[in-house]
């Protein structure tokens, strides 16, 4: 039958909750999905809604990826200032102890494996080749900052860094590892992927809690730690063309901090899917969203 008259499909949803329910407390990646797609941020931090895990599940990419950082955090936690004579068997030995809570999964012995012994082989000859400027490096340290807003609220920036890599100088370089995409240059230069750059901010006014005190940050650089030589080879820091790295960060800082005062006061709202176009994957609050329906509606703009 023919659908009522008058029956409208649901609209994007763009909740604008009191401000007293807003969340004051964000990390840098949650930063990124306020900027992309808001809503989450609103289900999970306003309505307390949090994804379930399912029940029996096979190891995913993100198992691959936690698995990897755990290497290579252990192997700059317990070399911080000079690498070993050995280098690369104490790595090995370290990916196999990592390694050992899968020795019941044929699939991650017959496929993650052979490719962490390429990844463990690049890694060691890249940490050969960084660690003659270091005075240490900080591995999975915190950062945090608080910022008064307009309204009298104080909004707590926090950020985890990967790698923290102390110069001589003393100057910092924060890396941050990928086993997936990392974002690009222009995404990180428009601010929807401002992780690093937010922390290089942190940094220059706060330090690394346990670390170093604040500190001018250098270079910030995403990684990719790939079985493939060009993964490695592609480990240039991020350039924002004529403008210093600590411009883009404060001017990130900055948007930020707009961009609440506007959630805070009602001028915008927690919008599904705000920037779809920088959005890789679907957000287990998409359904609640009803992203397929308002997105399939006739003259939906999802640009908007």
């Amino acid at each position: 039958s023919a659908p009522a008259a008058g029956v409208r499909p649901v609209s994007r949803p763009a909740p604008k909750p009191p401000r007293h329910l807003q969340p004051l407390s964000l990390s840098v990646t949650d930063v990124e999905t306020l900027y992309r797609d808001p809503y989450q941020i609103h289900a999970r931090k306003i309505l307390k809604l949090d994804a379930l895990d399912p029940l029996l599940e096979d190891p995913t990419a993100q198992d691959r990826g936690s698995l990897l950082h755990a290497i290579v955090e252990t192997f700059a936690r317990t070399y911080p200032e000079q690498l070993p004579a050995d280098a690369h068997a104490q790595l090995l030995a370290m990916g196999r102890a990592a390694f050992a809570r899968f020795a019941d999964t044929p699939e991650v012995m017959a496929f993650w494996w052979p490719r962490f012994l390429l990844t463990a082989g690049h890694f060691v000859g890249w940490e050969q080749k960084r660690r003659g400027g270091l005075a240490r490096i900080a591995v999975e340290v915190f950062t945090g900052q608080r910022f008064p807003l307009s309204d009298g609220a104080v909004l707590r920036l926090s950020g985890k860094a990967d790698r923290v890599e102390i110069t001589r100088e003393p100057r910092l370089r924060i890396i941050d590892f990928k086993t997936g995409g990392a974002p690009t240059k222009a995404q990180v230069q428009k601010g929807f992927a401002p992780q690093l750059t937010l922390e290089a901010e942190l940094a220059a006014q706060v330090g690394f809690e346990g670390a170093v005190g604040p500190t001018p940050v250098e270079a910030v650089l995403y990684l990719k730690l790939h079985h493939d030589p060009k993964a490695w080879a592609d480990d240039k820091p991020l350039k924002f063309g004529d403008e210093a790295l600590a411009d883009v960060a404060a001017r990130h800082l900055h948007k930020l901090l707009e961009h609440v005062e506007a959630l805070r006061s009602g001028r915008e709202g927690y919008v599904s899917r705000r920037a779809p176009d920088y959005i890789k994957f679907a957000s287990p609050y998409d359904h609640l969203a009803r992203v397929k329906e308002w997105s399939a509606a006739a003259g939906e703009d999802e640009d908007a």
